[in-house]
């Protein structure tokens, strides 16, 4: 191998000479990088050219050379192309991850068509003329329009007949409207807060100078701001064109990314009222605070008691089912006629017989019979299920048409399977966010209603009780951990500590103090890297390294490590055999920017160093006061969530700290002098996504942000 690689190696530094100009800067780092790389796994060599596999591109990507020259992701991409086009490195080398990726950040962003585009140059007179002349002839219709029209998060009609002015509060400004669902069979209540910034003021006069506090009708409204805007403009401007002048606005003067996540065209996590109750005291009415700690009450109660400790199981425990519908279950419509194939779902109804969906169903048995995997078994079994109630002839009962199944399967396709693919875990939170989700997208009253039905056709059919999965399931937001929580966890865990000594008759000794370390260990590890639980606990001495520099900013050179992500600590551990998917694999670079919860961090890696090599972790008896060379048990880390539940009054647990890690390096980043996509899709990688939307959609609290820039509370 080693002479494998220095002919390859030779060869690129005699092509040297070919290079284009552009790429003489990138092309010096990668042999520069080649020439320190280690790790071999990432490169294979064939006829004396390299292949570069992902992991590698993505640390020389990472290169803090590549840093200080500020080269775009898309330069990068190109030139990587170039190299594999020019047969320079070989043609099966991994693409860089970026063109493709990034796209996907903002694939739900649309712009102004051509003939709409002088919309931007009118819309801040517009809003002008709202908030001065139409406020001081009818107050409702111009908060009406300002709502519907301007918000970011815009105004529907369910969310203009909930509006109450006992449920809106000011913070800076700011209003926050509370929304309030209708209250489930157990008392639960769904909050959705309003944040409204541009209304707010005449929100304010609306709800004291009104008597009845409440709106008129949404369709008289409706056709009274059409009125207006025809007035204005001397022709019809529809609602979603006029945001879309004003996100155009905002694109103009600030990051794409950002815009689309205040426009919600990326979904990130919502604010919570326990948040802003932390962070304005005295501001939240306490009614709505009342109905969220009766919620978080409802919420921990139902959670199945062996998982009661780790609310955030289905990211922790499990690793991503195989499931993929294009992949796994569109082939399986497909049946052979007249030597000619044809597909069941695109087929001419009239022309379906019995023998052509009896062919299907065969595909889907024999399907169901060799599938390993859990979940798309479940797809599996239920679509050969709903085949055999298709009637072709006279009608039985519980039969539906062709035409029917074809309509199901692609509202199932489109807002379910292609989504929710963890079958086998039912998860509230994941099935509110699909229903509520694909309201707001707009899907037609019919179209919606049959998703519900199919949703719970799918889990009545597989005996799993579904009653509270409506479009009002039980969600209740996580929380993140504020910076300024961390110190009292930390004291919390000694104070727990100390306790259990005294009530098993010992000191406080060396045991003790081993542990209290240890657990303050793991809170300041999750914080400063957002690893999941099992990555955390399953990290051994060897996966970590103590840095000279930080990536992302090679001016800080104090209190900085790595961790190496890999599945090697897992080998002994019962059930876990994988992290959650493939991109969990990786490493992580972290600054841990604190003095005390340094020093913290590096005592506690030479005590356990100690105590064996293996495991950094490790796992304890109290009977004994031993502390053991294996991996701490899964349970032995419960009593954290609880200590931090404690300490926040919020819906907090361990997984939490990947929440705060996720939002406070957005934070950090957004001002950065560097190009913003790039960050951000590095940043994906890092914290072990295959997509940023992934980690805005789950993660990133963007509301939470903008309030803590508000407010100053940085």
């Amino acid at each position: 191998m080693i002479l494998d690689f220095d002919k390859a190696y030779e060869h690129l530094l005699n092509i040297e000479k070919n290079i284009l100009k552009k790429y003489s800067k990138l092309f010096t780092t990668l042999t520069n990088v080649l020439h320190e790389y280690d790790n071999v796994k990432h490169i294979i060599i064939r006829h004396n050219r390299f292949i570069l596999k992902q992991e590698f591109l993505i640390l020389f990507s990472q290169n803090p050379l590549l840093t200080e020259l500020k080269i775009a992701s898309d330069t990068i991409y190109e030139f990587i192309q170039y190299l594999k086009n020019k047969k320079y490195i070989h043609e099966s080398s991994d693409y860089y991850p970026v063109k493709k990726q990034l796209a996907q950040l903002n694939k739900n962003f649309s712009f102004l068509s051509p003939s709409a585009f002088s919309l931007i140059d009118e819309i801040e007179d517009f809003q002008k003329h709202i908030y001065t002349n139409l406020a001081k002839k009818d107050l409702e219709l111009a908060c009406f329009i300002s709502l519907v029209y301007f918000e970011e998060k815009r105004w529907d009609e369910g969310t203009l007949n909930k509006a109450l002015s006992e449920n809106y509060f000011l913070i800076n400004d700011i209003g926050c409207q509370c929304i309030i669902a209708e209250e489930l069979d157990d008392g639960f209540k769904n909050i959705d807060i309003y944040r409204v910034k541009l209304t707010s003021k005449l929100l304010m006069q609306f709800y004291k100078s009104s008597a009845k506090k409440v709106f008129q009708e949404y369709k008289f409204l409706k056709e009274a701001a059409e009125k207006e805007i025809q007035s204005y403009f001397k022709k019809g401007i529809s609602s979603g064109n006029i945001q879309k002048a004003l996100m155009m606005n905002e694109v103009m003067n600030e990051r794409f990314a950002l815009v689309a996540l205040k426009y919600k065209k990326v979904l990130s996590v919502p604010l919570s009222l326990s948040e802003l109750s932390y962070l304005h005291k005295d501001i939240v009415p306490q009614h709505l605070l009342d109905i969220e700690q009766i919620n978080l009450d409802l919420i921990q109660k139902s959670v199945p008691d062996k998982l009661s400790e780790f609310d955030d199981y289905n990211d922790e425990m499990y690793i991503d089912t195989a499931f993929d519908f294009d992949d796994k279950v569109s082939p399986l419509f497909l049946f052979v006629n007249d030597r000619k194939k044809n597909n069941l779902l695109n087929a001419t109804p009239k022309d379906i017989k019995q023998e052509h969906i009896d062919r299907v169903k065969d595909n889907f048995f024999s399907a169901f019979k060799v599938e390993q995997d859990i979940s798309t078994s479940m797809v599996y079994e239920y679509i050969y299920y709903m085949l055999d109630r298709i009637y072709v002839g006279s009608k039985k009962s519980d039969q539906i048409k062709i035409t029917t199944f074809i309509d199901y399967i692609g509202i199932l396709k489109r807002h379910f399977f292609s989504v929710f693919t963890d079958f086998e875990h039912v998860d509230d939170a994941k099935l509110f966010f699909i229903l509520k989700t694909t309201k707001q997208k707009g899907l037609v009253e019919n179209s919606l209603e049959k998703l519900q039905y199919l949703i719970r056709d799918f889990f009545n059919f597989h005996k799993i009780k579904t009653k509270k999965h409506d479009i009002n399931a039980k969600y209740m937001l996580k929380s993140l951990v504020f910076k300024q929580e961390i110190d009292s966890i930390l004291k919390s865990i000694e104070e727990y500590f100390r306790f259990e000594a005294n009530k098993r008759d010992k000191k406080y000794f060396k045991f003790y103090k081993f542990l209290t370390l240890q657990f303050q260990a793991y809170i300041i590890f999750g914080f400063y890297t957002g690893l999941r639980l099992n990555e955390l606990r399953t990290r051994t001495h060897a996966d970590i390294i103590e840095e000279p520099l930080y990536i992302y900013d090679s001016r800080i050179t104090k209190n900085v490590f790595s961790v190496n992500v890999n599945k090697k600590g897992l080998k002994g551990i019962k059930k876990i055999n994988s992290f959650k998917s493939s991109n969990a694999t990786r490493r992580v670079c972290f600054e841990v920017g604190n003095e005390m919860h340094a020093e913290i961090f590096k005592d506690f890696i030479q005590k356990s160093m100690s105590y064996g090599s293996r495991y950094l972790f490790k796992d304890f008896e109290y009977k004994n006061s031993k502390v053991s060379k294996k991996v701490i048990e899964l349970p032995k880390l419960s009593f954290l969530n609880q200590l931090i539940q404690q300490v926040t009054h919020r819906y907090t647990s361990l997984h939490s700290l990947r929440h705060s890690y996720a939002t406070y390096w957005f934070l950090d980043s957004i001002n950065r002098d560097e190009n913003f996509n790039d960050i951000i899709m590095n940043f994906s990688i890092e914290i072990g996504h295959v997509t940023p939307q992934v980690t805005f959609q789950n993660y990133i609290h963007y509301e939470l942000i903008e309030e803590l820039n508000y407010g100053n509370k940085l």
